[in-house]
């Protein structure tokens, strides 16, 4: 029993550990205020070279808007996007949906220069891209909202999340709101968002086969005005022309308006993944219909759409742990003793003289090996073993009157919380989360208050932690023994 406690502690200790990095988080510390003090001029920055890139060229609005939700559909709004091929990177640049088509990367690279002469390593790129798509909406004459900021930049890149994640030209209906589903988004962000089409081109590539082979008979897409038709095949061929570029909204080219949704309307949408929000889905079409005949109410819903497209997981830093991704900001605490090629993490500054429990995850790792020989990893031994402590430190004996039968009871963690609002927090990592955020100090008082809240945010926030960056398949390895690598 000494020993199952004595895990307990360690456990906890790990959990709440002042280890604090960068780390995926659904909506972030993200608000609009966060350059206020650190580089005050960062927007006025951002919306004056915006400004003059579009007044040189008007396309170059709609290209800014593109860039930023092309990042954001993969791994996140991080900037990974922006990243060149380089050792360990092979730049999303060359997917299929970025090749011969992301432009306006140099407009990006003016503004990264200003703001580094202005306040050196401040403003992150991820957040420069979600200015620069405000921006470019509100001078195009779109709608403006207040960007929450505070992302930090990605050091890696997925080529095949930009092929497989975001939404192509000729996908399907469902296919198209299924991946903005993975996304966190909704049927009227979708249909919000494709609102965008608005303004800017598309090449003859990405909608060819409407004109000549849509179904596979060699016939063209009966959903699109033949007339209209007509006018596309006189310069988009069957062969050839493949970067001519086309109007997608050849109404009002460079304005931001609803007239995109009229001309969807009119069957006459120019890519195939526009014209299907009015052919097949009649919640979709209703939208469609409501955008067309108010300008206001599709302004309104793209504004909020494009702020719940900037959230989507944003790398955020902290000097304080986030109660609600409390366990977000841990430890990577690694079993594995000093080997050949291998120093011990055991002997970190963090963990030194204070991570223990190993040899509770020896037997947990011997027990498992008789019953199914190298079948359970260590990392998720840890996983349970987390879960299990926890659950079982939150159960507490106590004598029950005169009777002298036991009973249990549930433990109140919330006097930790309580306790940090009476300034008596025993780590400065602790008392900082009611003295440095208003946002933390707000979550501690709930949680102070119920029990029941912070139980519900700690365990999807322990799931949150455990799907960090794990192993899987042929990229890692089911140890014999957790403090050894298996000889090769």
């Amino acid at each position: 029993m000494a020993r199952s406690m004595s895990f307990c502690i360690f456990i906890a200790l790990l959990a709440f550990a002042p280890i604090c990095f960068s780390f995926k988080n659904n909506n972030g510390n993200l608000y609009p205020q966060y350059y206020y003090k650190s580089c005050p001029k960062a927007q006025e920055i951002v919306k004056s070279v915006v400004a003059k890139a579009v007044a040189k060229e008007a396309r170059m609005a709609a290209s800014l808007l593109r860039l930023h939700f092309h990042d954001c559909f993969v791994k996140g709004c991080d900037a990974s996007l922006l990243l060149d091929s380089s050792r360990g990177i092979v730049t999303e640049k060359g997917s299929n949906p970025n090749k011969n088509s992301a432009r306006g990367f140099e407009v990006l690279d003016d503004i990264k220069s200003a703001l580094e002469k202005e306040c050196p390593q401040t403003v992150s790129c991820a957040d420069i891209l979600a200015l620069a798509a405000r921006d470019s909406t509100v001078l195009a004459g779109g709608p403006s909202w207040e960007v929450p900021l505070g992302r930090r930049d990605s050091r890696s890149a997925s080529l095949s999340g930009s092929n497989n994640n975001i939404p192509a030209p000729n996908n399907t209906f469902n296919s198209i709101l299924s991946k903005f589903q993975r996304q966190g988004l909704d049927l009227v962000d979708l249909v919000a968002l494709s609102g965008s089409h608005t303004i800017g081109n598309s090449r003859c590539t990405s909608f060819r086969q409407r004109l000549y082979n849509q179904s596979g008979k060699n016939k063209p897409d009966s959903t699109l005005d033949q007339s209209y038709a007509a006018q596309l095949r006189n310069r988009c061929p069957k062969s050839g022309g493949d970067q001519n570029l086309f109007f997608l909204d050849f109404v009002s080219p460079t304005k931001f308006d609803n007239s995109y949704f009229k001309l969807l309307l009119a069957s006459k949408g120019l890519l195939n993944s526009d014209q299907v929000l009015a052919t097949k889905s009649q919640a979709s079409l209703a939208l469609v219909k409501q955008y067309a005949e108010n300008n206001a109410l599709f302004f309104d819903h793209f504004a909020k759409s494009m702020v719940k497209m900037g959230n989507i997981s944003p790398l955020t830093v902290s000097s304080v742990i986030v109660l609600e991704d409390l366990i977000a900001c841990t430890i990577c605490l690694e079993i594995v003793n000093h080997g050949k090629g291998i120093v011990t993490e055991k002997g970190s500054n963090p963990n030194k003289n204070s991570a223990r429990g190993f040899e509770v995850l020896d037997d947990i790792k011997s027990a498992l090996e008789k019953e199914c020989p190298q079948t359970v990893s260590c990392a998720d031994i840890l996983a349970l073993a987390a879960r299990d402590s926890t659950v079982l430190i939150s159960w507490w004996t106590k004598l029950g009157g005169s009777t002298g039968k036991k009973r249990l009871q549930k433990r109140q963690f919330k006097r930790y919380f309580k306790l940090l609002l009476a300034s008596k927090g025993l780590l400065n990592s602790d008392q900082v989360l009611t003295t440095k955020s208003q946002a933390s100090l707000a979550l501690v008082k709930q949680y102070a208050e119920n029990n029941a809240l912070f139980f519900d945010h700690f365990a999807k926030s322990m799931v949150k932690m455990g799907n960090i960056s794990p192993l899987t398949g042929s990229s890692g390895e089911i140890r014999k023994n957790c403090r050894k690598i298996n000889s090769s």
